[in-house]
């Protein structure tokens, strides 16, 4: 699920991954240049439903870690439609 999280990142041209996706760690950020379009506040209305953590040492970083035994490729697919949303 991870990798497929990954890859959809990967293949849009708004983002950038910050990391290889690891072990069901997937970090992203929007690329160089994009507008902000809110990345801060929009990004952060996300963290209570899907639980993601984030860095800011020097470029604002998402954090998807993919773990839980009860996450569901549909869990994965509902968080990337809400990433795209912004």
């Amino acid at each position: 699920m991870a990798t497929w999280l990954g890859e959809q990142i990967a293949a849009d041209d708004r983002f950038d991954l910050a990391a290889p996706v690891a072990m069901g760690l997937v970090c992203f950020r929007l690329r160089s240049g994009m507008p902000p379009l809110g990345a801060d506040a929009a990004h952060q209305q996300l963290w209570p439903l899907f639980c993601l953590s984030h860095s800011s040492g020097g470029r604002f970083t998402i954090r998807a870690a993919i773990g839980n035994i009860r996450t569901r490729q549909r869990d994965v697919e509902e968080l990337w439609i809400e990433i795209t949303k912004s």
